[in-house]
């Protein structure tokens, strides 16, 4: 049985570089920038994907049964030390802001407050 190509929910291309998956070329695109800045020593601690906890898991009672909520997370593109601005950079690239997004990036803000924010490539 021959498999329709999948269509993508927001009409984004995935790419391949490095044998990593990149859910668009907005995002490859920013990949190899980053990769090109830990060369030239502008930045450290480079990391794909990273995950923030921003609820933890609980265990609730519910009419007399133990239910188990999972974790709410967050995993942003990229994060990194950005040694000229002395501080860690968290980057998202989006096409599209979707309402889980907006939600996900408000608990983030509370959590982290003033040492972190997300800085979107729209």
């Amino acid at each position: 049985m021959k498999r329709l190509k999948r269509h993508q929910k927001y009409n984004n291309t995935k790419v391949t570089i490095d044998e990593i998956l990149f859910d668009s070329k907005k995002e490859a695109h920013m990949y190899g920038t980053l990769k090109r800045w830990v060369k030239e020593g502008k930045i450290k601690d480079f990391q794909l994907k990273p995950l923030f906890e921003l609820i933890p898991r609980m265990e609730l009672m519910k009419k007399g049964k133990l239910r188990v909520n999972r974790p709410c997370t967050y995993t942003p593109d990229f994060m990194f030390f950005d040694i000229d601005q002395n501080r860690t950079r968290v980057l998202d690239a989006k096409g599209h802001r979707d309402s889980t997004y907006l939600v996900k990036k408000k608990l983030f803000d509370w959590i982290h407050k003033d040492k972190l924010y997300i800085e979107e490539t729209l």
